[in-house]
């Protein structure tokens, strides 16, 4: 039976405090370390203005605020020999507070809920480097400003003109072109131009007329497997450049039909009130069905969104991959002629990285004025010549392959592909480099009589011959008893040098290494033992933001300059520099607060981690109660030597 912790009073004698009061006493604690939370830079990025400086925007609560806005410091030319604390700047208005302290929408309070994301404030924003365009939801819509980079004040927000019967997610900045900017409205995707004001809906999959349970279609949108256990949460993604004039997006469609359907009612609603509808796939029954298309629109001279047509693939993923279950990562090649894709089995057991040509995806052959609805096309007839899907990756598990973000493409040529990978075929997760070999680029387009009662079995245009992997060399860059870190992966192209974080110094710290391309598996530590790191890096590798804690000590949220004085491209040449601290930990008011770490040994040798928090006026002999607390799924680890904010 749990038992409420006895207090003293000045005067000696014990006071129990009621449920209520305890009930207080935690509230008010979860407020103070949640008001640290939102305080932790985040969402960084950076920006080179023209005049050399390094601009470098974040999302946190400014001082005197209470809600998650965008600011930013800047660094100069030179490194100052005193590092100091940076000065924060607003670049929004104070008054977009407002816009943002509305309430939300049901569809974006599952998403935010989902991210793990707080609903206050701004908590997202699209930046593009190039222009200094911003673009964040806020309030179910969106707004964009414009930082110019040549000015230290704040700039206001305005309202972009886009489809106001649902809400507004996921905004995206087309690479190519900052005035473009695609979203995803009630169940679809939409572009606006947002100097010529014109906005169009690329993608007709969702009705939002018909019932809930009618309407089983979405366009860009992930599942909810996808977001809550696969971490991916966008379902749409824009060609990086393009050398015809023509915009692409490739997008996923996703079909809920056979997704078990769940009615709860609401929790305002009275008997025989309202209530909700929500798909919920139970173990053993029936995902959701995924599938890959693509959308492309030109520009007319007046700055128009014309000509919108969307394409299928000519062979299905289904058709090519039976097996597969899951559409895990999504994105296109830097020379933007491929789109590349992980696809997974229902079991976990495999996964393979697939590439797809842009010419894989072509108009149904069902419409167009070349075959009116209802014609049947004649498949002896020869189609159009297309690039064949590639796959370059094969990762097989008896138990399962865990999803991550480490895939890295560093090269494409017509012959091979060159990539950054992350294996456990050694029992850890590490970073190899892969060199895949590609086949012809097109292939012969005539379907003979064998393929007519079935034309999507035709080999030659599904493509199977290349459905293997043809590795010619597969290096490991780093190894050990230890584990690379799957979620982050920067590499500076120029000096050849990679940076990842990984647990070789303990299970319970998060560090940072990097590993040279040119010198494989001589690895060097960027970081101090004895705290526990998250960093991001600017695009050239040049300028980093480190934010460190322990169990002991605040998080602490420093600049550093990271510059190479060996011309060999070796990681030993490394120096880190600190040009300042966006934040500043320290210890915290209340010591009391702050676990410890305990690491009993196991019969077997193995050593278990524990972290005991005790009463503030704990005494030995005296028996407290206990709760034990033990997460038991995958990726993530309570106990680590972080300081704990929640």
């Amino acid at each position: 039976m749990d038992v409420p912790p006895i207090v003293r009073n000045p005067s000696g004698t014990s006071k129990k405090k009621s449920w209520s009061e305890l009930k207080g006493v935690v509230a008010e604690l979860r407020r103070n370390l949640m008001a640290l939370s939102s305080v932790i830079p985040a969402n960084i990025n950076f920006r080179t203005l023209s005049d050399g400086r390094i601009r470098i925007y974040f999302l946190s609560t400014p001082p005197n605020g209470w809600e998650t806005t965008l600011l930013y410091v800047d660094i100069g030319h030179t490194d100052d020999i005193t590092p100091k604390r940076l000065q924060w700047n607003l670049l929004l208005e104070p008054t977009i507070s407002s816009l943002t302290s509305t309430s939300t929408s049901r569809e974006v309070q599952l998403l935010l809920e989902r991210k793990r994301l707080s609903t206050w404030g701004i908590s997202s924003y699209e930046l593009h480097q190039g222009s200094g365009k911003v673009v964040f939801p806020a309030s179910s819509t969106l707004y964009q400003c414009h930082d110019t980079g040549f000015h230290s004040g704040t700039v206001f927000p305005t309202e972009l003109r886009i489809c106001q019967l649902w809400a507004a997610i996921d905004p995206q900045i087309c690479p190519q072109n900052s005035d473009l900017v695609a979203y995803v409205c009630g169940g679809d995707i939409w572009v606006t131009h947002t100097v010529s004001l014109h906005g169009e809906r690329l993608t007709y999959a969702h009705d939002g007329r018909r019932p809930f349970s009618d309407d089983p279609l979405s366009a860009g949108v992930p599942s909810y497997v996808m977001q809550e256990e696969f971490n991916r949460y966008q379902g749409f993604w824009w060609q990086p450049n393009s050398e015809d004039g023509v915009y692409r997006i490739v997008f996923e469609e996703v079909d809920e039909s056979d997704v078990t359907l769940y009615t709860f009612p609401t929790s305002d609603s009275v008997s025989g009130g309202e209530y909700e509808e929500y798909r919920f796939p139970r173990a053993g029954s029936p995902n959701a069905k995924s599938k890959l298309k693509l959308v492309q629109f030109t520009l007319s001279e007046n700055l128009q969104i014309s000509d919108i047509c969307i394409k299928d693939m000519q062979c299905p993923l289904t058709y090519a991959f039976p097996w597969m279950e899951y559409i895990v990562r999504v994105g296109w090649t830097p020379d933007s002629k491929y789109i590349w894709t992980q696809l997974m089995n229902r079991l976990q057991q495999r996964l393979e990285v697939v590439l797809i040509p842009i010419d894989n995806f072509c108009e149904p052959y069902s419409s167009g004025p070349s075959s009116p609805a209802g014609e049947e096309v004649d498949w002896k007839s020869p189609l159009p010549a297309i690039s064949p899907m590639q796959v370059i990756y094969r990762e097989t598990s008896s138990t399962w392959v865990n999803v991550h973000d480490l895939l890295h493409f560093l090269d494409v040529t017509p012959a091979t592909v060159s990539f950054l990978w992350a294996s456990e075929e050694s029992g850890f997760r590490h970073l190899y480099l892969v060199t895949s070999s590609l086949l012809g680029n097109s292939v012969n387009g005539v379907r003979d009589d064998t393929a007519q009662t079935s034309p999507s079995s035709d080999e030659a245009h599904t493509g199977s011959a290349n459905l293997h992997p043809r590795i010619v060399n597969k290096v490991a860059l780093t190894a050990g008893e230890w584990e690379v870190l799957g979620r982050n992966l920067w590499v500076d192209t120029v000096r050849q040098i990679i940076y990842f974080l990984g647990l070789r110094e303990s299970p319970l710290e998060k560090h940072l290494y990097a590993v040279s391309l040119r010198s494989p598996g001589n690895l060097m530590l960027l970081t101090k033992r004895g705290y526990s790191y998250s960093v991001d890096f600017n695009q050239d590798c040049t300028i980093m933001v480190q934010t460190y804690c322990n169990i002991q000590e605040l998080p602490t949220c420093e600049v550093k300059r990271v510059t190479q004085t060996c011309t060999n491209g070796s990681v030993n040449g490394l120096v880190l520099t600190s040009l300042g601290f966006l934040l500043e930990g320290g210890t915290p008011e209340n010591p009391h607060y702050c676990p410890s770490i305990y690491n009993p040994r196991l019969h077997n040798g193995e050593i278990l981690y524990a972290m005991v928090f005790k009463p503030h006026n704990f005494q030995l002999g005296v028996k407290y109660p206990t709760i034990l607390n033990v997460y038991g799924g995958p990726e993530v680890q309570t106990v680590n030597n972080t300081f704990k904010v929640s």
